[in-house]
């Protein structure tokens, strides 16, 4: 989900520590001499420099002491590999010994076959409607008020939590920023197993649902749990153990990311799984010696059980070619980008996935970037494409740098003349189904303009709707993921003005006071039912936005805000039911004390009485935090 999540980067990217770290230290020198090499535009295929500091230093350091750089870092001792791991990422790698994770006792036979997956995805139902029905939330809109905290995780020595857990045989299975992911207990918080993966992940996990009572515990192994990592690779897991049964890197661009959730479908006997496929290409883009650029956004369709791949279809069909060279003689390169950042969405009456796409990263222009596109299910062929906003070419080259950053962005390098606002489709379509086969496919861009199409006629516009001022630049109000419930749809907006954007069109800037909050518009025809401002309680210039995705459950729907509040409104009127601060500070289930933050991505989630939500999203928006906490009504 290309979205705040990518903004939020963007601005920790130029203004965090890693940006503003002093270059003199041993880490640095020790990066000049091991590693700018390659990482810095000299080996096509190795992640730049800029990537790189995106990491978590244990991240790092993983790589180099058991990971991929090992040879690299060979003749290097423990303390000189943390230096190269804090310099880039900008942090202290002392930050993850934190005290140790509470283990369950008696893991061995832990797993409940009587509770079968809460969600079939992250958008729950393959739909992308983000609603969960009454019987699987087991929570009404009058018990709401009674919330209180059950149990809180802290993910050890992290400062982001972001991914959304999935319900399943008793566990919350959740992904981290450090690329570990966890299955807890979900009575208590304790951890049944932990999975030490790669990259980030930043979507849910997706597990193959079962029927019960047709399955008994013990009458078949333990199904598979799926998921994508930033680092381009999807995993796949025995949901009992953690022990992988198989990983595929589904993308060879050294920039690509798997950071929407796969959809799992079963197919003409055949079990498989339907990966979106983005990079931060933009991102290395800043650099002025980078050849700007060659990742082509796609879909991979791979079998379930093995990991093979099946097909791939890519949103740009042929492969970019030279368009120029800069002064230095450095290749231009396009049309690159129309990445996919969310969950596909699935229609099995017609046969299609449909997905979004972001802008295009390089010149020239092209009609598959800021898209909504449909594709067989069968054979990844596309069946129609319909283009939102055309003209939107650009990267992190074409955006002035802020006071102390070392980035020298606003070079004209690799940025696109023209360059576009780079305003994408963001969060995924979600298909709503009406009466005798009337369906909407209703999709969101960071415009915050909403737009309803016919998916039964090539995606014919049927209606739009401008909720947010925005700006003209990187800005606007939808993120991450609406919800919907029967034929109403509940937009969640973070709109705020980019003001340190010189580039902005003066007059959006002027009028762009912020129309932060959350939004009920019909399925039909794009009314708006409902809006509830956004509450805003920080301190902070701006922070009281909704930048999470939405969820809802019957009569209910949940929304997410920068300043850590979660809230509760009821789906009908938009009155406000509850709200609770996660960025408060509590003590964990291994007795530490840790706090949330600011609630974005994806990261709630309603299931057997309980609302789980993560918490901490850093960014000079945002605030960092690092726990998971469950919330439910108490025993009387």
């Amino acid at each position: 989900m290309k979205s705040s999540a990518r903004l939020l980067m963007l601005l920790c990217l130029l203004m965090g520590p890693a940006a503003l770290a002093e270059e003199s230290g041993s880490g640095a020198k020790l990066f000049a001499e091991r590693c700018a090499s390659c990482h810095e535009g000299g080996v096509a295929r190795a992640p730049n420099r800029s990537l790189l500091e995106l990491l978590t230093p244990q991240a790092i350091d993983a790589a180099l002491t058991t990971g991929p750089m090992q040879a690299q870092a060979q003749g290097l001792d423990a303390a000189q590999r943390k230096g190269i791991a804090e310099f880039l990422a900008g942090r202290p790698l002392s930050a993850s010994t934190a005290i140790e994770v509470r283990r369950c006792p008696g893991e061995a036979d832990w797993f409940d076959w009587r509770r079968p997956p809460a969600a079939l995805g992250w958008g729950i139902d393959r739909e992308n409607r983000r609603f969960i029905p009454g019987a699987v939330a087991a929570l009404e809109p009058a018990q709401i008020p009674h919330l209180e905290l059950a149990w809180a995780f802290a993910y050890p020595g992290l400062i982001r939590a972001a991914s959304e857990p999935l319900i399943a045989a008793g566990a919350v299975f959740v992904g981290s920023q450090d690329g570990d992911a966890y299955a807890l207990d979900a009575r208590t918080g304790c951890v049944r197993w932990i999975y030490h993966g790669g990259g980030e992940i930043r979507g849910a996990m997706v597990m193959e649902p079962w029927s019960t009572p047709a399955v008994k515990q013990g009458s078949r192994g333990a199904p598979l749990l799926y998921f994508g990592d930033n680092f381009g690779t999807v995993h796949a897991l025995d949901a009992r153990t953690g022990i992988p049964v198989w990983t595929r890197h589904v993308d060879e661009h050294s920039a690509a990311r798997v950071y929407g959730t796969p959809v799992l479908l079963q197919r003409h006997g055949r079990r498989i799984l339907y990966v979106p496929v983005a990079s931060f290409e933009e991102v290395a883009a800043s650099t002025a010696s980078y050849p700007c650029c060659t990742f082509r956004g796609s879909i991979v369709a791979l079998d379930a059980t093995t990991g093979q791949p099946l097909w791939k279809t890519y949103t740009i069909p042929a492969a970019p070619v030279e368009q120029g060279r800069t002064a230095s003689g450095t290749p231009r390169l396009g049309p690159s980008g129309a990445g996919v950042w969310s969950s596909p969405t699935v229609d099995l009456q017609r046969n299609a996935l449909y997905f979004s796409t972001g802008n295009n990263y390089s010149g020239p222009a092209d009609a598959n970037s800021n898209a909504v596109f449909a594709i067989s299910l069968d054979t990844g062929k596309v069946l129609w494409q319909r283009q939102m906003l055309a003209g939107d070419a650009s990267n992190m080259s074409c955006y002035a740098p802020l006071p102390g950053s070392r980035f020298s962005l606003g070079n004209d390098v690799n940025c696109p003349v023209p360059f576009g606002p780079d305003l994408d489709l963001t969060g995924p379509p979600l298909l709503i189904h009406g009466p005798q086969g009337r369906d909407v496919l209703v999709a969101g861009a960071k415009s915050g303009t909403t737009y309803g199409l016919d998916p039964a006629h090539a995606g014919k516009l049927l209606w739009t709707t401008r909720l947010s001022r925005g700006t003209a630049t990187s800005a606007g109000g939808f993120f991450f993921g609406m919800a919907a419930e029967g034929g109403r749809i509940f937009v969640p907006l973070l709109d705020f003005p980019m003001t340190y954007y010189p580039q902005g069109d003066a007059a959006a800037l002027a009028d762009s006071t912020p129309r932060d909050g959350l939004y009920a518009l019909d399925a039909w025809s794009g009314r708006l039912a409902w809006s509830a401002a956004a509450q805003d309680y920080c301190t902070r210039a701006h922070c009281g936005g909704n930048p999470a995705a939405a969820l809802a459950i019957p009569g209910v729907v949940f929304a997410g805000a920068v300043d850590g509040m979660l809230r509760a409104f009821d789906s009908h009127s938009g009155h406000m039911l509850w709200e609770y601060d996660t960025s408060a500070e509590v003590t964990t289930v291994s007795g530490e004390r840790a706090h949330g933050g600011t609630i974005s991505g994806s990261g709630l989630m309603v299931a057997e009485g309980t609302v789980y939500v993560n918490s901490g999203y850093g960014g000079i928006t945002g605030t960092p935090g690092n726990v998971l906490l469950a919330l439910r009504v108490p025993a009387r």
